[in-house]
């Protein structure tokens, strides 16, 4: 997996580049599918924002962006953000694919009584 961290109108430090790679790749471990994050970093004047682009096999992308005061706080409700969509797609794939070692239930065929079985004779009566 593949990690870009890149900022706009400011430099990153190498702090932020580390924890922010490792933020990332600890994604991996959720859904190995990921092939390239991209984590852009933009600062104001008092705040912040983090948005995380993920590329997924066979075409899916997850986006995840927050913006607040305090990069790691921005950054760390960023890769929250990002890590429940990654949960929530996996579970989807899980769902819609079929179990390989479950059987399918036999069927049994109805077995239609014959006429003769069943005994007509029988008197009900009623005693009250």
């Amino acid at each position: 997996m593949q990690v870009n961290v890149s900022g706009r109108h400011s430099s990153i430090s190498p702090e932020v580049r580390d924890y922010a790679t490792d933020r990332a790749e600890h994604l991996q471990k959720f859904y190995n599918r990921i092939t390239n994050i991209d984590v852009i970093i933009d600062h104001e004047k008092d705040t912040h924002t983090v948005e995380t682009v993920a590329h997924v096999e066979h075409g899916s992308t997850l986006v995840a962006k927050h913006k607040g005061e305090g990069l790691m706080i921005v950054m760390d409700a960023t890769f929250d953000k990002l890590e429940r969509q990654v949960r929530k797609l996996k579970d989807r794939v899980r769902r819609r694919r079929p179990h390989h070692g479950a059987k399918a239930p036999e069927t049994v065929e109805a077995v239609e009584p014959e006429e003769d079985e069943f005994e007509e004779d029988v008197d009900f009566e009623e005693e009250f």
